[in-house]
């Protein structure tokens, strides 16, 4: 009988730490989840214009970025900004990795889209919907 009641909390012990090990994956999963480029563009404050920046962009081998595709300049009275990175963190920029790379000291893998927030840091976005 005391053996049968052993297994049987030995038994409870082993469902339960299954059960806490799954908790554990679906909010880490819950957590790590990417929002679409739709969601971060609806959380921009009210009347914020959208730019029509959409480019590839990788290093190169000298340390700097390579962008390919369509960027809208910010720089004041049509002058383009000195800082490409900048030029390409407007709201609704739309930035696809082509190879590795690096913005704000972060690196992106290949095939990363990226977006600015509402403050206007790099975000990780699943699609450009």
């Amino acid at each position: 009988m005391i053996q049968i009641l052993t297994n049987q909390k030995k038994l409870l012990t082993q469902r339960i730490g299954l059960v806490i090990i799954i908790i554990i994956l679906l909010l880490a999963s819950a957590c790590n989840s990417q929002r679409s480029y739709s969601q971060v563009v609806n959380s921009y404050p009210s009347g914020t214009e959208l730019c029509e920046t959409e480019v590839s962009v990788e290093n190169t081998a000298t340390g700097g970025l390579k962008i390919s595709g369509t960027v809208a300049f910010q720089g004041a009275f049509g002058a383009a900004p000195v800082d490409a990175e900048e030029n390409l963190r407007c709201f609704g920029a739309k930035v696809t990795v082509v190879k590795p790379v690096t913005l704000d000291g972060e690196t992106y893998e290949a095939g990363t889209l990226l977006t600015v927030d509402r403050r206007r840091r790099w975000i990780e976005v699943s699609s450009f919907d």
